[in-house]
């Protein structure tokens, strides 16, 4: 009799493992989750779809970090979070130039997957424009041409110069230097110049306040010269609608803001 007890324990032992490993499609689903998100400039109609794996993005799904296409989740319904970084505070300090910030938080609260056991679900999340506003500075060859010295400053409060070494030149340019913060925030920015040739420090500046655009906005300073002996920022503001330009003029030999 103990024989027999023992035996059909040990099959019944047995049976209940092999329901678990032979069927796990039972329990569980697949996520291949994709996101998207409006460059800083664009408009909502260009947006860029990316997968997770090609992107640094932060995502948890319910109470789980997602790390890759086709993670596997047991059946039923869950919300998902989607960052680039941990919040927009860090984002606009890191490498102190900062980074654009999205997330899909107070865009999409409600956005869910449901996953089906056996199958794989494929979502796509948009994160819409970045949560953070962009700022950039050129200098023209009418202004390298007569300037051999000069700094721009921003500070807020943080500060960022953009000079020989650091300036602007175009999109696909390894020199490329933008600088992120919160949108509609007051930037206090210097222009520092001289007209000599190896001078360490310029003896000049002009130091007008501007005011970044709102969040998935783009400021980009133009800055050059007239022969008038004027030095000029063309402020212009890109990311909604129709970009909107500003100029501001100022007597290069004094610093003093020309009407």
């Amino acid at each position: 009799m103990k024989k027999i007890y023992f035996a059909a324990l040990a099959l019944a032992l047995t049976a209940c493992v092999s329901n678990e490993d032979l069927n796990p499609v039972d329990n569980y689903g697949y996520i291949d989750l994709n996101v998207s998100n409006d460059p800083i400039v664009e408009t909502r109609t260009t947006p860029t779809s990316v997968n997770i794996n090609n992107k640094n993005w932060f995502v948890t799904i319910g109470q789980t970090e997602y790390t890759g296409s086709n993670q596997a989740f047991t059946a039923g319904e869950y919300s998902i979070i989607v960052k680039t970084h941990t919040d927009v505070t860090t984002a606009n300090q890191k490498g102190n130039w900062g980074e654009a910030y999205y997330d899909n938080q107070g865009k999409n609260p409600a956005d869910k997957v449901t996953v089906v056991a056996g199958t794989t679900v494929t979502p796509e999340i948009n994160c819409g424009k970045a949560k953070n506003a962009r700022i950039s500075v050129q200098f023209t060859e009418q202004f390298t041409n007569v300037f051999k010295t000069y700094k721009f400053k921003i500070t807020a409060p943080r500060e960022l110069t953009f000079d020989n070494q650091n300036k602007y030149i175009s999109e696909n340019s390894s020199d490329n230097k933008y600088a992120y913060f919160n949108g509609d925030q007051a930037l206090t920015v210097t222009l520092l110049y001289d007209k000599a040739e190896n001078v360490e420090n310029p003896s000049l500046s002009i130091s007008p306040q501007i005011s970044l655009g709102a969040a998935g906005t783009e400021k980009i300073i133009s800055v050059t010269a007239n022969t008038h002996g004027n030095i000029q920022l063309n402020i212009t503001t890109e990311g909604f609608g129709t970009p909107t330009t500003e100029t501001l003029t100022f007597d290069a030999a004094t610093g003093n803001k020309v009407q």
